[in-house]
């Protein structure tokens, strides 16, 4: 029971010290590169698998090129899939875009959000921790393990 206990802590203690370095790695290439994200937004509004397959979970292995190179400049580890969502802005015609990646990972664009959103601002909401990017991207992981 004591191994049981200790083993549950140490994957407790590392579940917390690899979101906040995740999370610091991402605000950090944003503030660095915003430019790959404006390109990873643009490459998947042109994506036809994307496009064809809205709200619907979409392996990395199936998207276009340009997409999958636009991905890789973000420099996220272990990207799964990215689900290109409904149309958030009228007036723009913009589209919600979430990338998960590592495990429980998600990176998430929804345009036009209103509201204050401070670079690096960190909520939790039960097992849901959220960290702001910019105004219109933010990440969040769910912590529970169950799922």
């Amino acid at each position: 029971m004591k191994r049981l206990i200790t083993g549950t802590l140490i994957l407790f203690i590392w579940v917390l010290t690899a979101c906040h370095s995740e999370e610091k790695k991402i605000v950090d290439h944003y503030q660095n590169y915003p430019q790959h994200f404006d390109n990873f937004v643009s490459a998947a509004y042109d994506d036809a698998t994307l496009i064809d397959q809205k709200n619907k979970l979409v392996g990395f292995d199936e998207l276009h090129d340009q997409t999958k190179e636009a991905l890789r400049k973000l420099d996220l580890p272990e990207i799964n899939y990215v689900i290109l969502g409904g149309i958030r802005c009228q007036e723009a015609n913009e589209m919600e875009i979430e990338i998960i990646f590592n495990g429980n990972w998600h990176l998430q664009y929804e345009p036009c959000r209103e509201g204050d959103f401070p670079t690096g601002k960190h909520s939790e909401e039960g097992f849901i921790e959220s960290w702001e990017v910019s105004k219109d991207w933010h990440v969040w992981i769910n912590n529970d393990l169950i799922g």
